[in-house]
């Protein structure tokens, strides 16, 4: 219940010039920290190769930017353009407009997200003394400047850093609409609410309570219209924001999906018999999508499985995410005591100490930080949010009660919106700040009692806040992130960097802190099939093995290497291996079907390559494998078919082109090949291939010159070329007609 407002005028409020010079120095703290953090992350390999959550955002911002939706190696298509959101579009929009305005690069949206935490520092003075008084908001304006989670997700691809400053913009915003209410005032507030969701769409949950709150406010009113044209406008300002992203959803689908269509998937991920409330795995992932754990890269390839499993290769993405729903509430409603436990053991989670790994292991990337190991984590953080709410009690006639309730009111009911799903350390910095200005009224409070207040009630404010803080450091969840974790998404980002020695030596360091050896084994013989070493690689894909024979992909990546050495049949046993485990393990198909077409079996490996296409439909190089071996079958029509289908789903496929453009040459439409073989060649340029098919299409057609200059471009890059050379010498040869 939030406590009625005195009607007193809170004491405290007017700013001295001092105040200023103070706010001054913790904004040049704050940038220190910031710039000397930034200094540090710059030198990390995920600053210039992000992984999963931040390299989903990176990736959907550039594609906004150039168009050019190539997916990055190593993942599946997340197929943006033309289906729902997955995830909530509000960042990526706000990084594409950083790379729109500043360029593509990693250091201008670290500096913005920085400027904007500076400027989030000051909202939150401001804020901290309207409510409870000028020193109460310069402690919270320091608190806010030195936290530690402000600055390390600053650095980071990711959202709390505007998130913060939204959420801190509504709260001023409510301030004004208290001090002057109406229908423009909520308006804009529903307004900022809705940006909001567009972020982070669970916490819309605050609505209701927002208008609560505000009707509450109103209560002496002797009439309804001004909370009715509160609660209209703040309804309105929410839903046009909220409504484009509902509408573009209907226009790719369909289907009215509100802002995100993982809604169902998350729920499901929180709520079934193995749930670990930490980890976003479901018990069908490996059927429904050949994978142990998935990214935002990988959701369409689950509801296209799904779709198999059910039956229904056209299943849509909103009925992928009822169908998940529906398998969490039949859980819940089967199992209510399970339900009860996990829901409890997620509440633990949100406000224990530990901070739970979701796209970064943040616990180990504080603790190997000179920077960030030195700050006060989340206990800290509670702590202060127990002292200001006694503080509040205690002061409660010279502060802004009111507005200290809709602060409180958010932070209960964000968590609220958070526990049905599942528990990330990042899920939690939207209501830190408000812990925190509570936490600058607690010290400021405190500090008053310091200097000469009763010292029981002193020594006895003193001992709760300790008490807090010593229950608020315990884990009684025995939740403890993993250092194998963080040397893995190391390994990762050295990798993708190119640094792959480095990234071995992260492996090494990542079997050595206890991680899946398995992962270890698989990544390095990777690695090392890379770099030239296949007999350490096939020895690293063995060893993997001994430790789960089971295992697919390490079945598939053995045998690829062993068809590298030529050993095919071998190689195609551990294909079948691969499958006969995953039946849905798209890439062994693929590779199965590499390995006979290497034994001119076609037809065979026109089957794998179909079946590979039928498990991913997206996949364009399943189509393009298929294409090869109809046009090897003498079926050009549908090559032609199926090469198109490929370039539908990667129109920047040169390799796709050129083929396109030999099954029409098959066909005799030698000026829609030459149009392919070009298109192959504005794509890449030194494609031999390409040009000597450009070149032999130009020398059917009696172009003798344009044949010969294709032929010479040709040996200008690859002198060897023997195709290029006999064409060249046959044109030199035959007599002009």
């Amino acid at each position: 219940m939030i406590p009625p407002d005195s009607g007193k005028k809170p004491a405290g409020r007017s700013v001295r010039p001092g105040d200023w010079a103070v706010l001054v120095l913790i904004l040049i703290a704050g940038m220190l920290l910031r710039l000397d953090y930034l200094a540090e992350i710059a030198q990390r390999p995920t600053f210039t190769a992000p992984m999963q959550d931040p390299l989903y955002n990176d990736y959907w911002a550039r594609a906004l930017i150039t168009g050019d939706w190539s997916v990055p190696p190593g993942v599946n298509d997340p197929e943006i353009p033309g289906t729902p959101y997955g995830r909530p579009p509000g960042y990526p929009y706000f990084l594409a407009g950083i790379y729109w305005i500043f360029g593509v690069n990693p250091f201008a949206p670290r500096l913005f997200q920085m400027a904007l935490g500076l400027l989030n520092v000051v909202l939150a003075f401001l804020l901290g003394r309207a409510l409870f008084g000028r020193v109460s908001g310069l402690i919270a304006a320091a608190l806010m400047a030195t936290y530690w989670s402000f600055i390390y997700f600053e650095g980071l691809l990711t959202y709390p850093a505007v998130v913060v400053f939204l959420l801190l913009s509504l709260m001023h915003l409510l301030r004004i609409w208290r001090a002057r209410p109406g229908f423009v005032t909520a308006l804009l507030c529903g307004a900022v609410l809705g940006l909001f969701g567009l972020f982070r769409p669970n916490g819309l949950l605050y609505a209701p309570f927002l208008l609560a709150w505000m009707a509450w406010v109103l209560r002496r009113h002797a009439n309804w219209r001004p909370i009715a044209a509160s609660a209209l406008g703040l309804t309105l300002g929410a839903v046009a924001l909220v409504a484009p992203a509902l509408v573009r959803n209907y226009r790719v689908s369909g289907e009215f999906i509100f802002v995100s269509s993982y809604g169902g998937l998350n729920f499901y991920v929180g709520n079934h018999a193995g749930a670990t409330c930490v980890e976003p795995k479901i018990p069908e992932l490996k059927e429904l999508a050949g994978i142990d754990n998935w990214t935002c890269f990988d959701y369409p390839a689950i509801v296209h499985g799904l779709g198999r499993k059910l039956g229904d290769p056209t299943l849509s993405f909103g009925a992928a995410n009822h169908y998940f729903y529906g398998k969490a509430l039949a859980f819940i409603k089967e199992h209510p005591r399970a339900f009860v436990m996990k829901t409890c053991k997620k509440a633990l989670l949100f406000w224990g100490p530990r901070e739970v790994t979701n796209d970064t292991v943040m616990e180990y990337d504080k603790r190997f930080s000179p920077l960030l190991r030195w700050l006060p984590g989340f206990p800290f953080a509670v702590a202060l949010f127990a002292l200001g709410l006694l503080a509040w009690r205690l002061t409660r006639s010279a502060v802004d009660s009111a507005m200290a309730g809709a602060l409180f009111l958010f932070v209960a009911a964000y968590f609220l919106s958070v526990i049905p799903f599942f528990i990330a350390g990042r899920y939690r910095v939207p209501i830190t700040p408000f812990l925190l200005i509570f936490g600058g009224h607690g010290l400021a409070v405190l500090g008053q009692r310091l200097a000469g207040g009763p010292r029981t009630a002193t020594a006895a404010m003193i001992a709760f806040g300790l008490a807090v803080l010593a229950a608020a450091s315990v884990n009684p969840t025995g939740y403890k992130a993993s250092e194998g974790t963080w040397h893995f998404h190391q390994a990762v980002a050295y990798a993708a960097k190119g640094d792959l020695e480095r990234a071995l030596d992260e492996y090494r360091a990542m079997e050595a802190a206890g991680g899946d050896p398995v992962v270890v084994w698989a990544n390095s013989g990777r690695l090392l099939a890379k770099l030239g070493r296949a007999e350490e690689a096939i020895a690293a894909y063995r060893r993997g093995l001994e430790h789960d024979p089971r295992h697919d992909a390490l079945h598939n990546n053995l045998g690829w290497e062993l068809a590298q050495l030529g050993k095919t049949e071998e190689a195609m046993a551990e294909y079948a291996a691969a499958v006969r485990i995953n039946p849905n393990l798209a890439i062994a198909q693929i590779n199965w079907g590499h390995a006979l077409a290497s034994q001119d079996k076609f037809s065979e490996a026109l089957e794998h390559y179909r079946r590979a296409l039928e498990i991913n439909p997206r996949d364009p190089h399943a189509a393009y494998n298929a294409a090869r071996m109809l046009l090897e079958l003498g079926d050009p029509a549908q090559a032609v078919e199926y090469y198109r289908r490929a370039l539908e789903m990667n129109p920047r496929f040169a390799e796709a082109h050129n083929g396109l453009g030999a099954a029409l040459a098959a066909q005799g439409n030698r000026e829609e090949a030459i149009r392919e073989y070009t298109e192959a060649l504005r794509l890449d340029p030194r494609f031999a291939l390409a040009r000597t098919n450009l070149a032999h299409a130009f020398e059917q057609g009696g172009d003798t010159e344009e044949a010969a200059r294709e032929y010479r471009r040709v040996l200008e890059y690859d002198p060897q070329n023997d195709r290029a050379r006999e064409g060249l010498r046959r044109l030199e040869t035959t007599p002009a007609s």
